[in-house]
């Protein structure tokens, strides 16, 4: 009794409760480090034809890039940007929680016109999350895609004079 008192205690004061900087719980109550990003891709189907978009953020050994492809494929974006672009991302997939995200993978079938997702982050040490959903999404979803989508959304106007007019169904490349 007098252990189970003194733990109680303890962890009453805060001993023990406190979460480091660098450290938070995942959606399994899992303690999870704040990781590198090599590679953030995103993409959004919506239930009319212009509401598809796609866009992916890499890091390699020359720097940060975007690539993007919004109105279904109809206009394409890349550009070269800076590191502070990945420490945003990482912020916004340490603060919401994403790392629980991973193997999220369902559909609400009785939704007949909706949207979809489909989410993949690779980081430097080779671990992944890889999420989808269809009219269904993981919890915080909505918060979390609000902020990483503002990052998008923001360097879209900021470089729209990049943005360059693309035929999706144009195969002469390949």
């Amino acid at each position: 009794k007098i252990i189970t008192m003194i733990t109680a205690l303890l962890f009453a004061g805060g001993c023990g409760t406190n979460t480091p900087d660098d450290n938070i719980l995942d959606g399994g109550n899992e303690m999870v480090k704040r990781k590198e990003i090599r590679s953030f891709c995103y993409v959004h189907n919506g239930s009319i034809s212009y509401d598809g978009y796609n866009y992916t953020f890499y890091r390699d050994e020359i720097g940060v890039h975007l690539t993007a492809e919004m109105n279904c494929g109809w206009e394409k974006l890349e550009i070269d940007l800076d590191d502070e672009i990945m420490d945003q991302l990482e912020t916004i997939v340490y603060e919401h929680r994403m790392y629980g995200w991973d193997g999220f993978n369902k559909t609400n079938s009785n939704v007949m016109d909706g949207e979809g997702f489909s989410l993949y982050i690779d980081f430097m040490d080779d671990t992944r999350i890889s999420a989808h959903g269809s009219n269904a999404f993981p919890e915080g979803y909505g918060e979390a895609e609000s902020a990483f989508n503002k990052i998008f959304w923001d360097l879209t106007e900021i470089h729209a004079d990049k943005i360059v007019e693309n035929d999706p169904y144009d195969y002469s490349d390949e």
